[in-house]
């Protein structure tokens, strides 16, 4: 949630609660009307300590429509995880829960209460007159998130809106039980469920983080697209991720993924310049680049121990920080200032300035130096291997 990461990025916040309400008295009848009928104040159910379940343990159930009319309670207890999980969760997110046939709910619940939740959207089956018009860029089909992405922005043929997509539209798990394995375990199950019910791929969309990624990547998603702006609502960076569940899947899916990789290095020095040097490592993992050939040692070698100018060797450790970039690893054991340096000087291409004011160094003889023992730092575990 945005005060966990608050908490743990900000430690020293300080928490100021307004209880006056501006436009309406205190204890206003019709507010509290509007906020039961529509859940504003929805809260999960309550988890006693000894009631906390192992990622085997519960039963995970595909919620009917029906089942909110005859259970206010489980309504109440699946919308209040929505709403501690996601900051932007609206009363139109309450009518999509009762109304859209086309949204089904996956609930983890132990000992009768719901402890983990997620809603999945099929999408695709598009015919070929719609994606041919989605490929020109003529024609963006509400509720089609996946293929749309897919075709307009990541390279895959228009063919692949034929297919169908399984996409999360949100996962949320009880605040008390995080990380704790339920959210593998719960995706494990949406993998699962979309592969019975004859989905090509899985896929979500969300703004990323190095914590995000990794947690997707882990489960065989991969990034298919970066957003090129920041969302207005968040600040943060969306980023689209899928798995395949069949060969035509896997088909449509490798051009997207190559399109991705090839592009994202010109996206990073350009649209992503901005973008947080962690969060540009963490995209490029799995990449593929090759390492450094050995004739650009003694150039990478030259820069890093003695005086050759940043210009003379830009091929050099150019190729260096793409091999970098492949695995996030190989820059992991650097400071993150020097981690930072090589991004923003080789990948984002900022300027001495400006990468010297996010350094918090003096200018450009600091990053030089802060980059020479990057370089020397990567170099070492390159060199002996």
């Amino acid at each position: 949630t945005f005060q966990g990461i608050l908490r743990s990025r900000a430690p020293q916040t300080r928490y100021l609660h307004l209880t006056q309400p501006i436009r309406w008295a205190a204890d206003d009848p019709v507010e509290a009307l509007m906020d039961r009928l529509l859940m504003l104040s929805a809260r999960p159910a309550e988890v006693g300590h000894e009631a906390r379940p192992n990622p085997g343990e519960g039963m995970v159930q595909v919620l009917s429509p029906s089942l909110w009319l005859e259970d206010e309670l489980l309504l109440e207890q699946v919308f209040g995880l929505l709403v501690l999980a996601h900051y932007r969760t609206r009363p139109s997110d309450l009518q999509r829960l009762l109304d859209d046939s086309g949204l089904q709910v996956l609930a983890w619940r132990h000992q009768g209460q719901v402890v983990a939740v997620a809603l999945l959207a099929r999408e695709g089956g598009l015919d070929d007159e719609l994606t041919r018009a989605v490929a020109q860029g003529r024609r963006r089909p509400q509720g089609h998130f996946l293929p749309v992405g897919m075709i307009l922005h990541g390279g895959a043929p228009p063919a692949s809106g034929r297919l169908h997509y399984e996409r999360v539209v949100r996962i949320a798990v009880h605040p008390q039980l995080q990380r704790q394995g339920l959210g593998t375990a719960l995706l494990r199950r949406v993998v699962d469920h979309a592969c019975q019910g004859g989905a090509d791929l899985v896929g979500a969309g969300f703004g990323a983080t190095p914590e995000l990624l990794d947690f997707w990547r882990g489960e065989g998603f991969e990034v298919t697209r970066i957003g090129v702006k920041p969302e207005v609502s968040s600040g943060g960076w969306g980023a689209t991720l899928l798995r395949p569940l069949t060969q035509a899947g896997r088909e449509a899916m490798e051009p997207a993924r190559s399109h991705f990789v090839r592009g994202l290095p010109r996206l990073l020095a350009g649209p992503l310049r901005s973008m947080d040097a962690d969060l540009a490592l963490a995209l490029g993992a799995g990449s593929g680049a090759p390492p450094p050939e050995p004739r650009d040692i003694p150039a990478l070698e030259a820069f890093a121990r003695w005086q050759r100018p940043f210009e003379a060797c830009l091929p050099e450790l150019d190729a260096l920080i793409r091999w970098g970039l492949a695995d996030p690893a190989r820059l992991a054991g650097l400071p993150r200032a020097q981690r930072h340096a090589l991004v923003m000087c080789l990948l984002q291409q900022r300027s001495w300035e400006a990468t010297a004011r996010a350094l918090g160094v003096s200018g450009r003889k600091s990053v030089i130096r802060c980059l020479r023992e990057a370089v020397e730092g990567v170099a070492k575990r390159f060199w002996a291997a």
